[in-house]
């Protein structure tokens, strides 16, 4: 069991480690809620590659749902390509090949939020669910 459980930790730091090597930025939540809570400066751009279904059930207010952005990115043509983007997944495993692919398309400042959504919900980070009448409804459209 010992075996197995550092065989998962080095895969997982390696996988951090390497899309940063490629110039894929990594960020923490507490950073992200740091620059959320921020009232100066500029608001990241938050990009929810999860299914239409895990974003559902529960997002970071504000993120926009681009399942398919390595195919059709719908929510991403009219954002500045120097504006801060944060792009999220579950487990932090999607996240960082779909900041490399936007990085690869011209946006400069493009991070990922490590460990995903389990490490923002792992650190008391806040979320809402779409069937929530106060939660945004920022869906594919």
């Amino acid at each position: 069991m010992t075996v197995v459980l550092v065989i998962v930790v080095l895969f997982l730091l390696f996988w951090d480690v390497l899309w940063w090597g490629l110039g894929v930025k990594p960020m923490f939540p507490g950073e992200l809620k740091r620059l959320l809570r921020s009232s100066g400066g500029v608001r990241p751009v938050l990009v929810d590659v999860r299914t239409q279904f895990e974003y559902d059930l529960f997002h970071i207010h504000g993120a926009v749902n681009e399942p398919a952005i390595l195919h059709t990115p719908r929510h991403l043509q009219n954002i500045d390509r120097d504006a801060p983007i944060v792009v999220i997944c579950m487990s932090g495993h999607r996240s960082p090949i779909a900041a490399y692919f936007l990085r690869r398309q011209g946006y400069k400042n493009v991070s990922h939020l490590v460990w995903g959504m389990l490490s923002w919900v792992v650190s008391r980070g806040s979320t809402v669910s779409s069937e929530d009448p106060a939660a945004d409804q920022h869906k594919p459209r």
